[in-house]
């Protein structure tokens, strides 16, 4: 499963340096509003990787257990992300225009970093 992530992050880093980054990563995610429901994290972010056209690449056992906070009508992506990550102890960090990864929140002073033994990828393309 290290071959799954390593190919995230390889597809990423090329996804980067082929496509300008963006400031905020947001600019050619669509427009719509994002409503999601009080969910399962997996599911929430499959919503809003629906709602938004954004690809989010995530181990599989970061969203087990964890539940996203209701988000209502929110028109940017990164706001929306904030509130359906909150107390679930995980950031965001867009890659590019259009690629989002899920990690757990940076702890302070903690180093290193363990292997995700699956990935989940949710996103309207398939990322090879």
């Amino acid at each position: 499963m290290k071959h799954c992530l390593a190919r995230l992050f390889t597809v990423a880093a090329a996804a980067f340096l082929c496509g300008a980054p963006a400031a905020n990563g947001e600019e050619n995610a669509r427009r719509d509003a994002v409503t999601i429901q009080t969910k399962p994290l997996s599911e929430a972010l499959l919503d809003f990787s629906e709602q938004t056209g954004l690809q989010i690449g995530y181990a599989a056992e970061l969203a087990d257990g964890k539940m996203a906070q209701a988000v209502e009508d929110v028109d940017e992506p990164g706001v929306a992300l904030d509130a359906l990550l909150a107390s679930t102890g995980l950031e965001y960090q867009f890659v590019n225009r259009e690629t989002v990864v899920i990690r757990p929140a940076a702890v302070a002073g903690e180093a290193g970093s363990s292997s995700p033994s699956s990935f989940q990828q949710t996103s309207p393309a398939t990322l090879l």
